[in-house]
């Protein structure tokens, strides 16, 4: 018996799937284009409508879906996954539903009011309605409904009336053309053209300043859409207004702008209650520090709207600000259910899984992965770099951390939180003594500190690179210049060596923001006129000696405490003033040694240096602490502090000063007296 032959079968899947092609296609009008994605990710057809004979770039996208028998029930499913790629996408999205039993088709527009995709579901239910069928629909309709979509996507509200492709214009053609298709740059020049005309439209100056906010081109947009404004104040062209104020005034930092645009949002939102009204208010109540008002601006707009990703991020960092971090990384889930690739909610979440929850591993993966996979890290977020680099340090891959720094800092030069971080970790390196991290310190140092020559820091770190790389006299004469002409300019006798070692020169350096406060407070001519009312010989080398030890003790107090802890701080306090303040102690005696004089003066007088030397010793030594504490602990935790250290202050001077002025004028040690 012969054998039948088994030819290869199509899947009925497939039967059905050409099925729903064809019908949807013989419904599309001749003169609309209908193009199959070459690579299909949830969209089957590209339409793009012919509207008055043109081509204007816009169009929809169409989703097909079938059944061999629907047995009356138009009803489909939608992973999450395909869900959330069509609601994203610019054009409005049709789904087209196939009933093989009845060969009729189904239509409807997939809205994002319809779906909740922050619930952690997989798939959705979609149901069709029987009067929309394929074979009815109105056309020219579809059309309209398709250019209101994009208006209102590209912030063209207030031209609804207006036809944007009913122009005999080949200009104004072209330049929606490019605009439709983002094109913002070639768009912008058509209609600046266009927009110079005498019967320039108000859709024209909109279109234009759109264009160039997209562009980053604030300035120039801002004048365009005031240029609107004087023909048309409707609400859209204000949001425009104020979307590009609110963005010029974050990214520059400049207040002023974004209370405007503040004032804008909270006038539309206050005559037009809407999702997209209070999140735009919400973003601005943020920036000027009014946390729960944005909270619950964020709030009435997520309930109406609740597939904005945009907004969950945007409520998450306001929730971060606040230090509730467990509703902050919520609302990052809730971004990232709705949008996975949200390139802002990922280094956000990133960024406080790192700083906050100490995970560096998964934080440093996934800020790498955004910059492997978007541009917009560079042009957007280059203080992403900064967190990298902090989290790299931390798990002492420095080296690295300097790579991802200087990348950051190719694309934003002038960034100070970029440059800070990496001169950090380069002092660090360059402590090692290894030669590579020492040249390239040293060179990194000298270049920024000559270009911002008030960056001190960059100057201390380069003086101790240059001493790491075995040059210390080059060092140390590096130092004392930078400190003659910063620090000690009022003197008349230069600071030697001997006066202030390299070690004490770095640390006066390294604190001259504190130094440079204190000094303004206390000048040093207020040591000069005390001393010199008193008669005390030698004078300026006295001064110098007072100045020079009491900034070291200022600038050793301001870099320890705020590693120290508070049960050893009156100690350490102590042996600080005993290190420093006993050289001027030396400098006295010398010059006493020096002079001649009856013995009843020498008494006399030595009497009343002890006195005067002692009392501004301790009160020098107290402003000190004060400030330094101050700066980082409130005045409860300062003042039983305070008062714990006069008593040992005083006792420690008369220790140090008495004995050898006791030596010169044979007096009684009152050390015993104070202690009582």
């Amino acid at each position: 018996m012969e054998e039948k032959a088994i030819y290869p079968q199509r899947h009925p899947s497939k039967v059905m799937e050409r099925a729903s092609e064809k019908h949807f296609e013989k419904y599309i009008p001749d003169a609309w284009l209908s193009e199959k994605p070459i690579e299909d990710y949830g969209i089957d057809r590209i339409i793009t409508p012919a509207i008055n004979g043109q081509i204007p770039g816009i169009n929809f996208s169409v989703q097909l879906k079938s059944t061999k028998d629907a047995e009356g029930k138009l009803a489909t499913r939608l992973e999450k996954t395909t869900l959330r790629y069509l609601l994203n996408r610019l054009e409005p999205v049709m789904l087209v539903f196939y009933d093989g039993s009845s060969q009729k088709g189904y239509w409807k527009w997939l809205l994002p009011t319809d779906f909740d995709l922050s619930r952690p579901v997989d798939s959705y239910s979609v149901r069709l309605d029987a009067k929309q069928e394929l074979a009815t629909v109105n056309w020219d309709e579809i059309a309209d409904y398709v250019q209101q979509v994009f208006k209102i996507k590209n912030r063209l509200l207030t031209a609804q009336e207006y036809d944007l492709f009913n122009s005999a214009s080949e200009q104004e053609a072209r330049a929606w053309s490019h605009y439709f298709r983002r094109n913002f740059a070639e768009a912008a020049l058509h209609f600046t053209r266009l927009a110079q005309q005498e019967d320039r439209k108000v859709i024209w100056l909109t279109a234009l300043a759109r264009c160039q906010y997209e562009e980053y081109d604030y300035r120039n947009a801002l004048v365009n859409i005031n240029k609107a404004l004087d023909c048309d104040t409707s609400d859209d062209i204000l949001l425009l207004k104020g979307s590009i104020l609110a963005e010029d005034g974050i990214r520059g930092a400049e207040r002023r702008k974004i209370i405007e645009a503040n004032r804008i949002f909270g006038d539309l939102f206050e005559r037009r209650p809407s999702a997209e009204n209070a999140y735009n208010y919400a973003n601005t109540l943020s920036h000027i520090n009014r946390m729960e008002e944005a909270i619950n601006m964020y709030r009435y707009g997520l309930e109406r709207q609740p597939n904005y990703a945009q907004a969950w991020k945007n409520l998450g960092q306001v929730y971060g600000d606040l230090g509730d971090h467990e509703q902050e990384m919520d609302c990052y889930g809730k971004a990232l259910q709705i949008d996975p690739e949200l390139l802002q909610a990922r280094i956000c979440r990133a960024v406080t899984v790192g700083r906050i929850y100490l995970q560096y591993d998964e934080a440093i993966a996934t800020i790498l992965d955004c910059i492997a996979t978007s541009d917009l890290v560079i042009k957007e977020y280059p203080n992403v770099y900064y967190s990298l680099g902090v989290f790299l340090a931390r798990m002492d891959r420095r080296p690295e951390a300097v790579h991802w720094l200087t990348k950051g800092l190719d694309y934003d030069p002038g960034n100070h939180y970029l440059l800070r971080l990496k001169a950090q970790i380069l002092h660090e390196l360059a402590g090692t003594n290894e030669k590579r991290w020492t040249e390239e310190a040293i060179l990194f140092f000298k270049m920024n500190y000559s270009i911002d020559p008030k960056e001190y820091v960059l100057f201390f770190y380069w003086c101790s690179a240059v001493a790491s790389s075995g040059a210390t006299e080059r060092a140390v004469e590096m130092a004392l210049d930078w400190l003659q002409d910063h620090v000690f300019a009022e003197l008349n006798i230069r600071v030697i060596p001997a006066d202030c070692p390299l070690e004490q020169a770095l640390l006066l350096i390294k604190n001259y923001a504190i130094i440079r406060t204190y000094t303004q407070t206390h000048p040093v001519e207020d040591i000069r006129w005390l001393l010199g009312s008193h008669r005390i010989p030698n004078l300026d080398a006295v001064t110098k000696a007072f100045q020079v030890q009491r900034l070291r003790f200022l600038a050793a107090l301001a870099d320890r405490t705020g590693s120290e802890p508070k049960e050893g701080m009156v100690d350490w306090i102590l042996i600080l003033f005993n290190d420093t303040f006993i050289q001027i102690r030396e400098r006295m005696v010398a010059n006493r040694t020096e002079t001649t004089a009856d013995e009843t003066d020498v008494v006399f007088e030595v009497q009343q240096t002890l006195t005067v030397v002692v009392k501004w010793c301790v009160d020098e030594a107290g402003r000190c602490v004060e400030q330094t504490l101050s700066a980082g602990k409130n005045q409860e935790t300062v003042e039983p502090i305070m008062r714990e250290l006069v008593g040992p202050f005083l006792t420690a001077a008369f220790r140090h000063f008495n004995p050898l002025l006791n030596q010169q004028a044979g007096l009684a040690d009152p050390t015993d007296e104070i202690e009582s």
